[in-house]
């Protein structure tokens, strides 16, 4: 019987879609992170479950050809950047054939995936939450584990664009300086949890949000500092929530300086984001992206089209001038507030905003109205419900962006009652994380 601490000397027989590698003991399956089809090593077992276990590498015997020292240091510690230490284009082949694994497995498509390249491998991400510990009477800056409030110091990260680096590091200085009050997530005491950075690839402007417990005394000092350190920040603000939970950011948010929105540029459409927006943080592939995923639409003037978790906008915006009208529903009514902004500064007059549960599109939409369905869900999927209804609603085409393929096949796999798999390709969005964009084009299959 396996059980924790015991070690075993294993092959990895392949890659689970989170990027880890998977063997096992007498056909009980072990998840070892940093671990490559065709390696083998002596792993210990760190965690047993009934059906499978973790494990980590306490010697590795067989190295893959494709692996290389790690470009991140704290990888290995956070899990953040898992595919730091193998090549670029072996990457790229793995998260073609993750995702290609988890939609045979579930649907009738058979094909080779291809995975296309950011423009950016390194310094990508112009938006990024850190929190803040202090260790040994320092301050330090960095992430929680996966699933755990164990704090991972970070240094430098590979993944952040250079100045948001910067920044970070200064930004611990001033804290320093001033003496706050820092937050200790799992003792539940002090005020500065972390801080939200998010700059315009597109105007270089700055926008910072600081997360904390309760309003910062000395937020004047540093305001001041940072605005002599760095001329592009053009907002400052608090999100005050006194709940010591790392994943809420709502809150009363309080205005320090300046905006509390940037502009960014995807395509050939200029948006208004704040720093709780969603749009995508690797805006040069967010266009690459975009841009195919209109095309496989094959768009007529004539169509309508409704375009469901829209955001601010991102999508809907971009395919307004191939279309007749565009529907946009989003859940968050603030960024449904900044979609009608960005629909009428990019002077758009055909697409129609609607703040509501994707699952409520029904009550908006008449059934027929619609010829091509785009949907961007979160990394759960689909409900259930809402597969239902666009089974009822036999939209013409679907258009369907994933940021998970395991919840991905699973909703292919009931959309296929209806809908032909025409084409799958994906995009390398998040470069040496496991994070895989994927783009889907179904038609409706006539009886």
């Amino acid at each position: 019987m396996i059980s924790e601490n015991q070690i075993y000397r294993l092959k990895c027989d392949g890659i689970n879609n989170y990027g880890k590698g998977v063997s096992n003991v007498d056909s009980f399956v072990i998840f070892i992170d940093d671990f490559y089809t065709g390696e083998i090593a002596d792993i210990k077992i760190t965690k047993v479950y009934k059906n499978f276990g973790f494990g980590i590498i306490t010697n590795l015997i067989q190295k893959s050809p494709h692996r290389i020292d790690s470009l991140c240091g704290h990888s290995s510690l956070s899990g953040t950047c898992p595919f730091s230490d193998i090549t670029y284009e072996y990457e790229l082949k793995l998260k073609g054939e993750i995702v290609k694994h988890n939609i045979t497995r579930k649907t009738s498509y058979n094909k080779d995936i291809e995975c296309i390249s950011s423009e950016d491998i390194k310094g990508y991400r112009n938006k990024v939450t850190v929190f803040f510990n202090e260790i040994n009477g320092k301050i330090k800056y960095g992430y929680f584990k996966e699933k755990s409030n164990d704090f991972i110091e970070v240094d430098y990260c590979i993944q952040i664009d250079d100045e948001i680096n910067k920044l970070l590091k200064h930004i611990i200085k001033i804290l320093e300086e001033s003496n706050s009050s820092i937050a200790n997530i799992r003792k539940k005491v002090g005020h500065i949890k972390g801080v939200v950075i998010r700059k315009s690839s597109y105007t270089k402007k700055i926008i910072i949000m600081f997360l904390s417990t309760h309003n910062i005394p000395n937020i004047d000092f540093i305001k001041d500092n940072l605005l002599s350190f760095n001329k592009n920040i053009s907002g400052i603000s608090i999100n005050i929530n006194k709940s010591y939970d790392t994943f809420i950011y709502s809150g009363k948010i309080i205005k320090v300086y300046g905006d509390s929105y940037i502009d960014e540029k995807i395509m050939d459409i200029i948006f208004r984001v704040d720093n709780l927006s969603f749009l995508q943080v690797n805006t040069s592939c967010a266009s690459l992206l975009y841009k195919y995923a209109i095309e496989e639409a094959n768009l007529t003037k004539d169509d309508n089209v409704l375009d469901l978790y829209c955001g601010v906008g991102g999508i809907t915006l971009n395919l307004s001038k191939y279309v007749n009208k565009v529907y946009g529903i989003e859940e968050v009514e603030s960024s449904i507030s900044l979609a009608k902004y960005n629909a009428k500064s990019n002077h758009i007059s055909n697409s129609i905003f609607y703040a509501s549960d994707s699952k409520n599109f029904d009550l908006f939409i008449k059934k027929r109205e619609i010829d091509v369905l785009f949907l961007d869900p979160p990394r759960k999927g689909l409900s259930k419900e809402l597969i239902d209804k666009i089974l009822l609603y036999k939209f013409n085409k679907i258009i369907y962006i994933s940021c998970d393929p395991y919840t991905l096949s699973n909703d292919l796999n009931l959309l296929e009652k209806e809908y032909k798999i025409e084409s799958i390709k994906c995009f390398n969005m998040f470069p040496r994380t496991r994070h895989i964009e994927t783009v889907v084009s179904m038609i409706l299959e006539t009886n």
